[in-house]
């Protein structure tokens, strides 16, 4: 489930949080999953689609940004990022 800040989507406002948990399941058909995954990943990982930039994109901005080196203010190399998304 994606969630925005500290609030969580709320699928049914009459139920409360432990019967959503209890009564939400997701069901992936056999065979698909790793296809699921990959297109959930960037959202399970809090990134989102933003106007012109893809969810992909600003998970490497972040990972980028994350790993800099202040002292000389440089960003991870593509290989580095690369291996740092994996």
């Amino acid at each position: 489930m994606i969630t925005y800040g500290t609030s969580r989507c709320q699928f049914n406002a009459a139920w409360s949080q432990e019967e959503e948990d209890e009564k939400l399941k997701i069901h992936v058909p056999q065979g698909s999953e790793t296809d699921y995954i990959k297109a959930w990943r960037y959202a399970w990982c809090g990134y989102t689609d933003a106007g012109e930039e893809t969810a992909y994109m600003r998970m490497w901005d972040g990972i980028q940004w994350d790993n800099i080196d202040w002292d000389i203010w440089e960003l991870p190399s593509d290989e580095q990022t690369i291996q740092l998304q994996e």
